[in-house]
């Protein structure tokens, strides 16, 4: 299910760096629907990528509150009703499979019977491995790049929040990993 939330929520972002861009609503639209479908469908640890997507495109006037509910909210019912209908099929009972997930992770924190690492394990050991020598360089275009800041916002708003989280992998940061690499990109640039 990753590689398939991947290809959704890579897509939703490139929409919402170009809408930040050009000011299009059609491509803000098209980013939170993409990436509501990605989580509400695949992967729900995506709605925190939403999150600061969303918190980016009020603060700069790309959506509004209602609007954003509309779209949001209708995408994410859609989303979830054919998912409890295709999925309770296979399971053969009543089922939404993304919220059993997060329902078995976050809220029973049962994830921890895998096992547990500090808080800044992200920062600390993740993005410095998967990203090598693009990681400092993504740190540093925040200095570089003004253009490049609300994508950082929204990547480390992502690693914030899922720091939370006792259990961590590496596979639970791949919907800002791009974004990182961007952010290296413009200091190169």
């Amino acid at each position: 299910m990753n590689v398939f939330a991947m290809v959704l929520t890579m897509t939703g972002v490139g929409a919402w760096a170009r809408a930040t861009a050009t000011r299009d609503s059609r491509l803000t639209f098209r980013a939170v629907r993409l990436v509501t479908v990605a989580a509400f469908l695949l992967r729900c640890d995506v709605l925190l990528l939403l999150g600061g997507m969303g918190l980016h495109m009020l603060a700069t006037g790309l959506i509004s509150v209602p609007r954003a509910v509309w779209v949001g909210g209708t995408c994410a019912a859609l989303t979830i009703a054919a998912s409890v209908l295709v999925d309770s099929w296979f399971y053969r009972y009543w089922v939404w499979p993304e919220f059993s997930g997060f329902y078995f992770s976050a809220v029973l924190n049962k994830s921890i019977e895998w096992g547990t690492s500090p808080w800044h394990w992200y920062l600390t050991v993740a993005l410095p491995k998967s990203l090598m020598c693009a990681y400092p360089l993504a740190m540093a275009s925040v200095f570089v790049e003004r253009r490049a800041r609300p994508l950082m916002f929204v990547g480390l708003f992502y690693v914030a929040l899922i720091s939370i989280l006792e259990h961590k992998e590496l596979r639970f940061i791949f919907p800002v990993l791009p974004l990182f690499n961007v952010y290296a990109a413009t200091v190169l640039a």
